[in-house]
């Protein structure tokens, strides 16, 4: 049970310092995503909360920095960093411990115990299983974190949502308990690949390095590189996914399900549409992962250590 709370302290606590960190570029991405960020041709322009395709299509990173800016100042882009930790440290917490107990089930041999190819595919399953456990029970607070986030307003109208509890509260009011759990479907079709690639595959790259397997170096390096070689595979659907988030909040129009979604993406802005966003979404995964593999690692080899050494002067007075 002791080793348990530790990797979901040292999980959630990995996940809380990594998030904090790439929050401005999460929010820049999710308003390019989104189509919410587009700066307004003039003061209150009722355009900039609707965004029209030909709108949507003209937003930049830029745009979004200077909207963001200009309306609410630095602070805003931290919006909604709160509600983050509350769905980030449940995620990591999980993640990283569902991940490595059932990768200690279906590894009963140990890391040395199987061919690499053999290991991969053990890593791999433990890492899809874990991605379903997460979704199925924060997934809410993801819905929840992508509407605040893509919340803006113009003309001195107030925000949609005041808060997380707010937010959900008007999600399950409108939409009912199923509008928290909008786009999970695609949600999973995403997070499966992307924990049955990383995972295994920061492992493997820990260990082809050229570095000790222990140096801070290695770990940043590995997780930060897994991270962003399997978000160029998946990324998509997290497209989707937070499209079909903000489906229905204001300014968008509801969605009619996620074929809908992907047809209506394709048409407005073609197969680029799916990719909005994502050389910043990669800046933000490389060193958000790489911070979480490396502080979730140093975590447990610290508690692990003061373990030890507390057992050590046990016996020594024993």
């Amino acid at each position: 049970m002791a080793g348990l709370s530790v990797q979901l302290a040292a999980g959630g606590t990995a996940g809380a310092v990594s998030k904090t960190a790439i929050a401005p570029l999460e929010r820049v991405k999710i308003l390019l995503q989104t189509g919410k960020g587009a700066m307004p041709s003039s003061p209150g322009d009722a355009t900039a909360r609707t965004l029209p395709a030909a709108a949507a299509r003209g937003a930049t990173v830029s745009s979004v920095v200077q909207r963001v800016m200009a309306e609410q100042g630095v602070v805003a882009f931290w919006r909604g960093n709160g509600a983050q930790m509350a769905r980030v440290f449940p995620v990591t917490a999980i993640k990283f411990t569902c991940y490595d107990q059932i990768k200690s089930t279906l590894m009963p041999k140990g890391e040395q115990g199987y061919s690499w190819g053999e290991g991969f595919a053990r890593k791999a399953a433990a890492g899809a299983t874990a991605a379903v456990v997460v979704d199925v029970f924060t997934y809410p607070l993801t819905v929840c974190f992508t509407r605040l986030t893509a919340d803006m307003a113009s003309g001195g109208e107030q925000r949609e949502f005041a808060s997380l509890w707010d937010c959900m509260k008007k999600t399950s009011s409108a939409e009912g308990i199923t509008g928290l759990y909008r786009g999970m479907g695609v949600s999973l079709c995403g997070i499966m690949p992307f924990y049955a690639i990383s995972f295994p595959l920061n492992d493997l790259l820990k260990k082809a390095l050229p570095l000790p397997d222990t140096a801070v170096a290695t770990k940043l390096i590995a997780g930060g590189l897994a991270a962003v070689l399997t978000m160029v595979l998946v990324y998509p659907t997290d497209t989707i996914r937070r499209k079909l988030a903000v489906a229905g909040t204001k300014g968008i129009p509801p969605s009619q399900g996620t074929i809908h979604c992907i047809k209506g993406i394709y048409r407005e802005v073609g197969v680029r549409g799916f990719y909005k966003g994502m050389s910043l979404n990669g800046l933000k995964v490389g060193p958000q992962m790489a911070i979480q593999f490396m502080v979730y690692d140093a975590l447990k080899e610290i508690v692990n250590g003061s373990q030890l050494v507390s057992k050590y002067n046990l016996a020594k007075l024993k």
